[in-house]
């Protein structure tokens, strides 16, 4: 046990130095094995990126730090801070326990020499700065690169087995957030936990005596900004139903908090998990056939049915939203552009409803990058006074300025690569439970995908019955990406093409045996569209505007309640694969019609025929 406690400030890409490099050698033993390693990693008293540093005795340490300024890296290396590794994983996980489940899609990379001892001495060949040096001129060998890597084992021995535990709060939503242990102690003996964040304060959770566990940010003093009175021996013991009392500032005091107020979670909370117990406190979004859901990747369920807040009157905004959560929407989609946040922000809390809420928000083209982004964030979490965000988003990629209302004379003209960093952070601390994106085409969608460690949970795009934007939906089809439309309706009476599929629609509804409106058939359709894989239907979110409360209730009725005929389906799907194969206007208008005529004669025959036209429908398609 390390006994000096020297202090330096711990900033963002900085190693900072508690204590000796000293090793704790306690129940927590983190093994490592990939070839030529084979290894087991102790705490250290040390701290890099607010994340704790191992080291395994001979030389080598595993530790965090970031690259080029927004990448959050893990590395085995021999300098603490240090870019040059032996391997390392591009994630912003607070531990290495919590790699797989934060960053699943992240590999590791090793060196291309494999550590080549071309020496004979039993050692890796290395330069002075640690990279391959297999000819031993003094200098990294040209040719060495770094290859990915399957063939590694990380398993931890830790009592907590991922290495720390999860806080959540409203009360100071910058103290929530995963705190992993590290190789420091109290002088009551007691290990040290430190909050993974991207600010340059760091926050500690630590014992006081044996009878307090305080966060502040110094674990030698007394003085922090919460605690509460427990003899627990570890933050995963804490009673639940204590009260913990948070600093009001200044000297104006402490102030006791409600039982529940702050609670602490843990890896035994959830078989899968640290990450998966969290995000089951978080997510208590009703699952059941009164209000249906979808499971992303990651565990995390999202309502198939949300209200949009965008382009509310501001008069009007307050009331809609309201009406949304008394009918029974458990999704409110907002915007940093929306200027909405703090209402919604407002109605949860009123209400005592965010945990029964999901809420989604996005940063606008204008915030692109990655600290531009980080800041647009924060403003979206106060205002929406929570201390996480079940879904966040880009807005658009890019800023378009010829698009008068994206006001793009403002923009940052960062990227929204830079921004998928971000968030990409703000996840891995537990601030994000999904990501997301939006107004994304295909090919995009795929470099998101493809090049992050967490690719998007949620793709919410344009997309009505003549723009059914079949190579983004399959491209989500085939990598598990829930597909969330917007304004499926709006367009009905633009055209001449959307007017005869508003046609269709009326012949269908005269069709159906229960009443129901054009919009409100065309609704129910897009809920499970036609899979373009095979012959299943592919759930689907939807997300409906109103600022009127009776249509409001109706759409999310309709959406739940209403079981489309088999032959008004086939109706909709015969007319929705004529969009989809690249005919041209004319010969898609002259498709259509050909359509409709067909449909008014069966409802002829059914009002002939005291209703068997429905029956007779299907042989007719």
């Amino acid at each position: 046990m390390a006994s000096s406690r020297v202090w330096v400030v711990v900033v963002m890409g900085f190693v900072g130095t508690i204590g000796s490099d000293s090793v704790d050698v306690d129940d927590c033993v983190l093994s490592l094995k990939s070839p030529p390693i084979d290894t087991n990693f102790h705490l250290t008293t040390r701290v890099a990126n607010h994340r704790p540093v191992y080291a395994d005795g001979e030389g080598r340490y595993l530790y965090h730090t970031m690259a080029a300024g927004k990448i959050g890296r893990w590395i085995v290396g021999d300098v603490v801070g240090s870019l040059t590794a032996w391997m390392y994983v591009d994630s912003f996980a607070p531990n290495p326990n919590l790699i797989q489940q934060l960053s699943p899609k992240a590999r590791w990379l090793k060196h291309g020499s494999d550590g080549v001892d071309g020496d004979g001495d039993g050692d890796a060949d290395v330069d002075a700065d640690g990279d391959a040096d297999a000819d031993g001129d003094g200098h990294a060998d040209a040719h060495a690169a770094f290859y990915a890597t399957d063939d590694i084992s990380l398993y931890s021995t830790c009592n907590e087995f991922d290495g720390g535990i999860f806080m959540d709060t409203d009360v100071k939503p910058d103290l929530a957030g995963f705190y992993s242990r590290t190789g420091l102690r109290t002088q009551d003996g007691r290990f040290v936990y430190v909050q993974a964040n991207h600010k340059v304060e760091p926050r500690f959770l630590f014992s006081v005596k044996r009878s307090r566990w305080m966060l502040g940010a110094d674990p030698n003093s007394s003085a922090g900004w919460m605690y509460v009175d427990s003899s627990s021996s570890s933050p995963s013991l804490i009673e639940e139903e204590l009260r913990w009392m948070v600093g009001l500032g200044g000297d104006q005091g402490w102030q006791r908090l409600d039982a529940g107020a702050v609670h602490i979670i843990t890896s035994n909370h959830h078989a899968n998990g640290l990450v998966s117990a969290m995000v089951h406190w978080r997510t208590l979004k009703p699952n059941d056939n009164s209000n249906p859901s979808f499971t992303l990747r990651n565990g995390v369920r999202i309502p198939r049915m949300g209200f949009g807040t965008g382009a509310l009157h501001p008069n009007e905004q307050v009331q809609a939203i309201e009406s949304a959560i008394d009918s029974g929407y458990r999704l409110l989609d907002s915007a940093s552009a929306y200027n909405n946040e703090h209402i919604i922000g407002d109605i949860l809390r009123r209400r005592s409803a965010r945990r029964h809420v999901f809420v989604t928000t996005k940063v606008w083209p204008t915030d692109l990058g990655f600290n531009e982004t980080l800041q647009s964030f924060h403003t979206s979490l106060e205002n929406l006074k929570t201390s996480y965000i079940d879904l966040y988003m880009i807005h658009w990629p890019f800023c378009y300025p010829d698009i008068a209302w994206m006001n793009c004379h403002r923009s940052s003209n960062g990227v929204w690569e830079d921004s998928y960093l971000a968030m990409e952070m703000l996840y891995a601390e537990g601030r994000i439970l999904s990501l997301g994106v939006s107004n994304f085409d295909r090919r995009l969608l795929g470099v998101a995908f493809e090049r992050s460690g967490v690719g998007p949970h949620v793709v919410q795009n344009f997309l009505d019955i003549f723009h059914p934007d079949t190579l983004a939906r399959g491209y989500c089809e085939e990598k598990g990406i829930f597909y969330q439309l917007f304004s499926g309706l709006r367009s009905l009476n633009n055209d001449k093409l959307h007017r005869l599929m508003f046609e269709i629609l009326e012949v269908l509804v005269e069709l159906s045996p229960v009443h129901i409106t054009p919009h409100a058939l065309l609704l129910t359709f897009y809920k499970n569209l036609p899979s373009l894989r095979n012959d299943e239907r592919v759930p689907i979110g939807v997300l409906a505007r109103s600022g009127n409360a009776l249509h409001i209730k109706d759409n999310l009725r309709v959406f739940l309640t209403y079981e489309m005929q088999p032959e008004i389906w086939e109706s909709l799907v015969a007319v929705w694969k004529l969009t989809t194969i690249g005919l041209q206007e004319g010969q898609l208008e002259k498709e259509l019609d050909q359509q409709l005529q067909k449909l008014k004669l069966r409802s002829q025959s059914r009002q002939s025929l005291g209703g068997s036209g429905l029956k007779r429908l299907k042989d007719d398609l």
